[in-house]
Formats: structure tokens, C-alpha cells, sequence
């Protein structure tokens, strides 16, 4: 089994899913919060980190964190609704930062 670890970057959505598990709640992690999370996970040997919110496509410096990850030796995945996947040219963004998977 894969050693992945969570970071949850932001408590928003753009969609209002009864179901959802990880509802709206005002959350929302800085470009520097988010990286010492990837900097904890780096040091306690994890091999991955899977992105998730709320929606983490809602997090500004999303690709820049993906590729921050990366830089370290910790491929990103993402958790997410999709939305924001239809525009080819940030989906193409998020690729080129390192992002390896969706979910």
C-alpha cells in the first residue's frame, strides 16, 4: 500500500453537494501553511500527497504547491469535483506542475 498523506487546502467549494463529507467551513491554508505541511510529510517518509478541500482547486498557488511537491520528491494527487478540470488549459497547468493523478 501506497504512504500517502492529506493536506487539506481549502474549506470551499463551487458546488453544494448534500452528501459532501468535507463541507464549506472557512479554511483555508496560506501558500506557507500548505508547504510545511508538504515539508512534514517529506520528513516523516511519505512517498505521496494527495491534495483535497473542500475543493483544492479553489487554492490559488495550486500548481505552484503541486510543483513545490514535486521539487521535494512527493508526487501530487488531487480529490476533486472535476469543475474546473474542463478548462484544458488549467488542467494542462496542474500536469505540467508535477500533478500525477485525479480522483
Amino acid at each position: 500500500m501506497a504512504n500517502l498523506g492529506y493536506v487539506q487546502l481549502a474549506r470551499r467549494c463551487n458546488q453544494a453537494c448534500v452528501f459532501c463529507s468535507n463541507p464549506p467551513n472557512g479554511l483555508v491554508l496560506s501558500f506557507e501553511e500548505a508547504k510545511a505541511h508538504i515539508d512534514d510529510l517529506c520528513a516523516r517518509g511519505y512517498k505521496g500527497v494527495i491534495l483535497t478541500g473542500g475543493e483544492p482547486t479553489l487554492f490559488g498557488p495550486l500548481a505552484e504547491l503541486i510543483r513545490y511537491a514535486k521539487d521535494r520528491g512527493l508526487p501530487a494527487r488531487m480529490i476533486t469535483n472535476g469543475q474546473r478540470s474542463a478548462d484544458l488549459d488549467y488542467l494542462a497547468s496542474l500536469a505540467e506542475a508535477g500533478l500525477t493523478h485525479l480522483h
